[in-house]
């Protein structure tokens, strides 16, 4: 995989985060038409399906993640990026794997563990 791929993953990652804070366009506009976000809840295809999980997301649990939202290991590798996060006991673990092409996200597996 090339460095200016790796660049351009992270560069996208980069605004993905800033994103959150910014609102539902902002972390829509990520995404591909036809992407993928892979959840616990089973895969959300499209930007409409996205959307209404991140309807929900942006609203119900991103507040209280990032009261103490940190970032653990990132890895890059061309297209493809992997994350592991915390968010002190509302989150203590999470993790995301990023496909990125085109300046865009492609596919996304979201997973947390987040105690009752």
């Amino acid at each position: 995989m090339s460095d200016e791929q790796s660049k351009q993953t992270e560069a996208v990652f980069a605004h993905h985060v800033q994103a959150l804070g910014e609102g539902l366009e902002s972390v829509l506009s990520d995404y591909a038409e036809d992407a993928v976000l892979y959840t616990p809840d089973g895969p959300k295809r499209g930007l409409g399906e996205i959307r209404a999980f991140f309807e929900v997301f942006m609203v119900e649990t991103l507040p209280k993640l990032l009261t103490s939202f940190e970032l653990g290991r990132t890895d890059i590798d061309g297209e493809i990026l992997y994350v592991t996060w915390s968010a002190g006991e509302v989150a203590p673990l999470g993790t995301d794997t990023f496909i990125i092409r085109d300046n865009k996200i492609q596919v996304q597996t979201f997973a947390a563990y987040i105690p009752a």
